[in-house]
């Protein structure tokens, strides 16, 4: 996705706003990736950057959505930055100037989805095994389910958080 003509479109228009911070969207679109600079909405454009979300509207009428970028001085991307790629279910490319480096940050998330849902694969449960395991590395039980589960046992992990040492909130 990060090819080297928007590394140097992202360079060229961090030279030209030395002062602030920049970024803006990356769109998919006729078999290619596009920048969509966007304006920085933030009162503290030296070291923040801020998305326009009204252009978020406009630039989704390019093409699909595919990532955002922003520059800044730091050496790596923030914990915001992979918040805010993970919350969007986005790529976030981050330019640190720097040391003149590119990081991706490729949302965890993207592996969850778009999965054909099948009871005991990819249902609910599933879904929060899943992330708990890869993501938090707990472990919760395969509770055995079909079809109409839900209509028997519709709290089967409520009432069995205990049993997975669990708190209950």
């Amino acid at each position: 996705m990060l090819s080297l003509e928007l590394k140097n479109q992202i360079k060229e228009l961090s030279s030209k706003n030395k002062d602030e911070e920049i970024g803006g969207l990356i769109y998919f679109k006729e078999n290619s990736y596009k920048l969509y600079p966007c304006k920085n909405i933030s009162f503290h454009k030296k070291d923040q950057y801020i998305l326009n979300p009204l252009e978020w509207i406009v630039a989704e009428k390019c093409g699909k959505i595919v990532g955002q970028f922003h520059t800044q001085e730091n050496d790596e991307p923030s914990l915001v930055d992979h918040f805010c790629a993970n919350q969007h279910n986005l790529y976030s490319i981050v330019y640190c100037k720097n040391n003149s480096k590119f990081y991706i940050i490729e949302p965890k998330l993207k592996s969850y989805l778009d999965k054909p849902f099948e009871i005991g694969k990819y249902d609910c449960l599933e879904l929060v095994r899943n992330y708990y395991k890869e993501e938090l590395n707990i472990n919760i039980t395969n509770y055995q389910r079909d079809e109409d589960w839900f209509s028997k046992q519709p709290k089967i992990v409520w009432n069995n958080i205990e049993n997975e040492n669990l708190i209950k909130c």
